[in-house]
């Protein structure tokens, strides 16, 4: 199979996660000549917790960035009075997050003295507070729907008063003396000048109890009028509760998502009204279970997260479950919303072809769990041409392989190489049909080349770059021999020295840095080097992300020690932001470069 994808694609055209992402997406490998330091790291839309299954969450979005805040049970110990943590981590780009943080937890309160499920979180413009509704639960498994507040989304109060809403056992099934009796999985929404939220019950009616979505409403957030029934579970098996709600009104329509308990699919249901449902109405639009669907562009697209769950292998006893995101969309006049997945290559790669395409990116270090040696990934994902494990929602099985007969063949978007080297982890069967290499874009010839050496665990190389710079480049990643296979993870291009080049040019150099001063700054520094003659030089300074901050332009130098002072502005006069930069200095044919921070 060969997938080639067009070098330019109208941005209305991109499923909404790519859309979203569209500007950290160029930043890494741009469709077309990067103007950005390439890093492919084949990491995947997913939120893994290391060690913990993720359950039910909610994401939302707070200037310009993304949190998730969710309860997690240990994989060894899954049992749901193991979650003693709200968890939350951030993310830019829906695809690499920060270490999790802990944002509440159980206390000596009846109410959720055993465990804290469910989280969802919204915010109020006229107090400016963050309001989360949470699912505490007692010591007897019975649940109640609890609140806190924050300013910052990271220290969280409970409201007093809590729990804040519990059933009203004329509507619904809510014995606490007998335990887990059902209050769960609130959801938040503003509607008609009110704050209202959804969460899991059974209805009181014998002998099916059903399941039910029960409904309070808020003028202020911080207390809560009587219960009612939003929906009830009519369908042939009335018995299933409704878990993990979203309620969206769209052009006039009501939407509700959810998923049956003990079913795996996400369930839709529209309505012109919205007390209006039935299970009749109702179809299964996707894999997954606690879904939760979010705009962050006024309606415009939604992303669809869910949970899916995979083991180790068909045999193994521990189930692991992780977040995955993606675009939901409504064809124009459409109230049946469409599940639209991007390629999971497609990110990096301009083209790619072979059986191998199907089983990746990998999530995990697959061989792993089969037994074999770890390949020694970085994050959640790597390359392995021999494998097939996506992971949930992806093509493969945990553990599964398609073995070292399948082959492949990458090419990378095109990019304009700026950094001095290039770095990867490389491992795999030792062969010349199996390398990754730079290529000249132009000449369609190989400017540097890596092979694995018999080694499944990755292990670095490098690629100097210094003398190829401004060359238009792409990568290329090949595995055409049916008795090997190629694992691949983090190609990084950085400002950094290699070790080949300090091999190959060490010895006396016209350019001796001698470091800013001061570092860090506000607002003024001085960058600072030493000239063994006269000449000229030129002084930049870059982002992280390798774009061009402030150039001084060519000056004259002089023998000895000579500053170039730069007052943490753009070239054109902006203040940039407070963070870390790299500078870059070049004098007589040599080049010197280091970091710098702005304090903000």
């Amino acid at each position: 199979m060969f997938v080639d994808h067009p070098s330019v694609r109208p941005c209305d055209r991109l499923p909404v996660v790519v859309r979203l992402l569209l500007p950290a997406i160029l930043l890494v490998v741009a469709v077309g000549p990067a103007l950005a330091l390439v890093h492919i790291d084949f990491e995947q839309p997913y939120y893994v917790h290391p060690g913990m299954q993720v359950w039910d969450f909610c994401l939302i979005q707070d200037d310009g960035l993304y949190y998730i805040f969710y309860h997690a049970i240990p994989d060894d110990d899954p049992f749901p009075a193991a979650a003693d943590h709200i968890w939350r981590s951030t993310s830019t780009d829906l695809i690499h997050w920060t270490e999790p943080v802990i944002v509440l937890s159980v206390t000596e309160n009846w109410y959720d003295a055993e465990a804290v499920w469910a989280p969802d979180l919204i915010h109020d413009p006229v107090t400016g507070f963050w309001f989360m509704a949470y699912t505490g639960v007692d010591d007897l498994m019975n649940q109640r729907i609890c609140t806190a507040w924050s300013t910052d989304l990271e220290h969280f109060g409970r409201v007093v008063g809590n729990p804040q809403i519990e059933p009203d056992p004329a509507l619904f099934r809510y014995a606490t003396n007998e335990g887990w009796a059902m209050c769960r999985d609130p959801y938040f929404y503003q509607a008609d000048g009110l704050w209202h939220v959804l969460a899991t019950a059974q209805s009181a009616a014998a002998p099916t109890h059903a399941g039910v979505l029960l409904h309070a409403t808020s003028t202020n957030l911080f207390s809560w009028g009587d219960t009612d029934v939003f929906m009830v579970n009519d369908s042939a098996s009335p018995e299933r509760v409704l878990e993990s709600s979203t309620y969206l009104e769209r052009e006039g329509t009501h939407h509700l998502f959810f998923h049956e308990s003990g079913l795996h699919g996400v369930k839709h249901l529209f309505s012109a009204s919205a007390d209006a449902w039935t299970m009749a109405d109702s179809d299964n639009i996707g894999l997954g279970i606690a879904p939760e669907i979010d705009t962050f562009d006024g309606g415009l697209t939604h992303v669809i997260s869910r949970l899916g769950q995979f083991k180790d292998h068909p045999d193994s006893t521990v189930i692991h479950f992780v977040a995955h995101f993606d675009s939901l969309e409504f064809d124009p006049g459409e109230d049946h919303p469409e599940i639209v997945t991007t390629p999971a290559l497609a990110r990096e790669f301009a083209q790619f072809t072979g059986q191998s395409i199907f089983g990746n990116p990998v999530l995990g270090d697959n061989p792993a769990r089969r037994g074999e040696p770890p390949v020694g990934l970085v994050g959640n994902s790597y390359f392995g041409s021999g494998e097939f494990f996506q992971g949930p929602m992806g093509y493969g099985v945990g553990g599964g392989t398609l073995g070292d007969e399948a082959t492949t063949n990458l090419q990378s978007h095109p990019f304009v190489i700026q950094g001095n080297s290039m770095s990867l982890l490389i491992g795999g069967t030792a062969s010349p049909d199996i390398y990754v290499a730079l290529m000249d874009a132009q000449a369609d010839t190989v400017l540097w080349q890596s092979f694995a050496e018999d080694n499944a665990t990755m292990e670095p190389d490098y690629w100097d770059l210094v003398l190829l710079q401004g060359l238009e480049a792409y990568i290329l990643i090949v595995d055409a021999d049916t008795e090997g296979h190629l694992n691949l993870d983090e190609i990084v291009e950085s400002y950094d020295q290699s070790p080949l080049s300090v091999e190959t040019f060490a010895g006396p150099s016209p350019l001796l840095d001698l470091g800013p001063r001061p570092n860090p700054f506000n607002p003024r520094t001085e960058l600072r080097f030493r000239l063994d003659h006269d000449g000229e030089f030129r002084a930049r300074v870059h982002d992280l992300r390798g774009r061009l901050i402030w150039d001084s332009g060519v000056r004259r130098g002089r023998v000895g020690e000579n500053t170039v002072a730069w007052d943490g502005r753009a070239t054109a006069g902006s203040p940039a932001p407070g963070g870390v930069y790299v500078y870059r200095i070049e004098a007589a044919g040599a080049r010197a470069s280091g970091k710098i921070t702005l304090l903000p």
